[in-house]
């Protein structure tokens, strides 16, 4: 007897379902928002924990304080102002990008301590001769001699004071991490002030003009937000007005007006070459947000 016929194969598998793969993927999966942020948060943490991964871009504060110095003729010679260093603070307020440029708005204020000048004719601390420039506050400023006798502008005490104010620029040489060394320069307005007292009354010196400080700094992060360091600054400058006043005589002149009464004629531009240039050693913190 002839076994019935079970039919062709494709006919005998058509009834049998398929077995799912043991190696399918899984459903796919949605990330919540609290999810993220979690991740975000767990992420932070761990950055925190370690300093090599610390960030410095953000805005940032920064607070200094030091000692400054002056170099030039009028300021640092024993037969000029003779001053040695004196106080400095200054700040600076700004935003760093991508932990490698600062951009900000830095301000300064300082002392310099004059030497013994008790007795010295004012002329004499701005090699000028007296001579023309009593001809020069004759001609240039208007100023009656008269009512101003130069005989008697003869100091007793001298109060020496800077301040500035510009934009700077710094490049940080580690955008992360504890360590950060930068440079930077800026641009900024000067006011070099010598108040006197003398024979004749209280005078104030003014000359206004314009520094350019280089920078030279290392700070180290001790928290994620918070480093201390310390700057090296030199401020190259320009002065451009001077201003006079006197109970006596008050006026104001380009600063290349005096080169007409200074002692040496023969030097080019000997007021600007004799006015004070400024270095400073500061010591500080700085704050990133």
């Amino acid at each position: 007897m002839q076994p019935a016929d079970a039919g062709p194969p494709d006919q005998q598998d058509a009834s049998v379902e398929p077995t799912p793969q043991a190696d399918a993927p899984p459903p796919s999966t949605t990330i919540t928002p609290e999810q993220l942020e979690a991740y975000e948060q767990e992420k932070h943490a761990r950055e925190r924990k370690d300093p090599k991964k610390w960030r410095h871009k953000g805005l940032i504060l920064e607070f200094m304080l030091g000692t400054q110095g002056c170099t030039g003729s009028y300021c640092r010679d024993a037969d000029n102002l003779d001053a040695t260093p004196g106080f400095r603070i200054a700040g600076l307020i700004g935003r760093n990008s991508l932990g490698i440029l600062d951009f900000g708005l830095e301000l300064g204020w300082g002392t310099l301590n004059p030497g013994e000048i008790n007795g010295r004719f004012a002329t004499d601390i701005y090699d000028l001769d007296p001579v023309r420039l009593e001809q020069l506050i004759n001609d240039r400023l208007g100023i009656d001699l008269a009512e101003f006798d130069l005989s008697q502008a003869v100091t007793t005490t001298a109060k020496l004071r800077t301040a500035n104010a510009g934009p700077t620029l710094r490049i940080h040489v580690l955008p992360r991490g504890r360590y950060d060394p930068y440079v930077g320069a800026g641009f900024h307005y000067l006011l070099w002030r010598a108040r006197y007292e003398t024979l004749s009354g209280p005078a104030r010196l003014d000359f206004h003009g314009f520094a350019v400080p280089l920078q030279v700094g290392f700070n180290v992060f001790v928290h994620p937000n918070i480093a201390v360091g310390a700057r090296f600054d030199y401020s190259f400058t320009y002065y451009f007005l001077a201003h006079l006043d006197h109970p006596d005589a008050s006026g104001v002149t380009i600063v290349s007006t005096l080169d007409d009464a200074a002692i040496d004629v023969t030097v080019d531009n000997p007021t600007q070459k004799g006015l004070p240039k400024f270095w400073a050693l500061l010591f500080g913190a700085r704050a990133r947000f």
